[in-house]
């Protein structure tokens, strides 16, 4: 008798309940870094699964991107993944300082030149 082929749905049952802990939280840094972009903030607030609560600032929601990415990669959560790598491409797409300083000493120089 052939096994019927596993679907996400009993892949889903059949997780450990510590991996809805970090799922729930992971998720949460996601949605939190979604709305931080919409809102252009400087740093979003994190509530971990114990309740406690941290800053966490814009030049480090790439890193945690990168992370909850390769975590739902592993386990199979593809809508999780794209909503991570928009957030990805719209954070790498703003300029870095580097570029705006030089954007700013550019302008200068063309106004002197004028």
């Amino acid at each position: 008798m052939r096994k019927p082929k596993t679907t996400q749905m009993n892949q889903t049952s059949d997780r450990d309940p510590l991996f809805y802990t970090v799922f729930e939280a992971v998720q949460r840094i996601v949605t939190s870094i979604e709305y931080g972009i919409k809102f252009n903030d400087d740093s979003i607030e994190i509530e971990e699964p114990a309740g406690n609560h941290f800053d966490l600032p814009r030049q480090q929601w790439l890193g945690e991107l990168r992370v909850g990415l390769k975590f739902f990669e592993e386990h199979e959560e593809y809508e999780m993944c794209a909503r991570c790598i928009k957030c990805i491409e719209t954070l790498e797409a703003e300029p870095t300082i580097e570029q705006i300083i030089r954007q700013i000493s550019d302008n200068a120089k063309r106004k002197d030149q004028n």
